[in-house]
């Protein structure tokens, strides 16, 4: 079984994408490639913001399943993915470079190996 950050790198590097993060259930970052320490507290305080407001909202129309796209006008895009309740994506990349579509697929094929490694 590879280690979280070997996944990381390698799901960064087949998606095209600037920055991957991982953060627990608390929204703490477990696990990163690309982005400086500062950067990954800021963007997961973030995500953890964008995520609770989906939450609240797929409750009410009845989802149990979601994905979350945030478009930075810096030229950014972010895609969430919650791997379980433990663990939640993050996925950082230029909408010039990689498409949503690619990303999503590749973050589909890493899935279930993401979910399940160590994080230590």
């Amino acid at each position: 079984m590879r280690s979280m950050k070997d996944i990381l790198l390698a799901l960064q590097a087949a998606a095209l994408a600037r920055a991957i993060l991982v953060l627990d259930g608390e929204g703490e970052v477990v696990a990163s490639a690309g982005l400086e320490e500062v950067e990954c507290i800021s963007l997961a305080d973030r995500a953890i913001q964008q995520l609770e407001a989906v939450e609240g909202l797929s409750r009410v129309i009845g989802e149990r399943e979601f994905n979350i796209l945030v478009h930075d006008k810096s030229g950014d895009d972010v895609h969430i993915v919650v791997l379980s309740q433990e663990r939640v994506l993050i996925v950082v990349f230029d909408p010039g470079t990689a498409s949503l579509g690619a990303v999503r697929l590749q973050v589909k094929a890493f899935r279930d190996e993401l979910a399940q490694a160590p994080l230590a």
